[in-house]
């Protein structure tokens, strides 16, 4: 699947969240990629590259997290294909490609700090992808 379908899939199921679940589940996703934000500050790797180091399992749990956000009014399916969207979301090219362009606009000594910055990065482009979907 290409980003546009992975954004209609996720879009057309986040919309009817609440914003605090919403939320939750962005952090979710953006909690999985604190060791890459770490490693392409300390490692000077593109953000492809440093995402290159979560793993399956990692991929999986965050999965079933997402998954556990969810309403249970979701069938099994429905929360097999929103998870997967999201996770085909944020591994795509374009958008890590996207996330590298803005976090290469940090300039901090400070790892946590980096880290944060690039939390911060990582929220908005998720929440600006999904409202030009709108």
């Amino acid at each position: 699947m290409d980003l546009l379908t992975f954004l209609r899939i996720f879009h057309v199921l986040f919309k009817t969240l609440p914003e605090e679940k919403q939320n939750k589940i962005v952090d979710k996703i953006i909690e999985t990629f604190f060791s890459v934000f770490s490693r392409k500050k300390n490692v000077k790797e593109t953000m492809q590259e440093a995402a290159e180091i979560i793993t399956p399992t990692q991929w999986g749990y965050t999965s079933i997290a997402i998954g556990n956000l969810l309403p249970q009014s979701f069938s099994l399916n429905k929360k097999q294909k929103f998870t997967e969207s999201v996770i085909d979301l944020v591994q795509s090219e374009e958008f890590l490609k996207e996330l590298d362009t803005r976090t290469n606009e940090i300039k901090t000594d400070d790892e946590n700090l980096y880290v944060e910055q690039c939390s911060q990065e990582m929220k908005k482009l998720i929440f600006e992808m999904l409202k030009d979907k709108k």
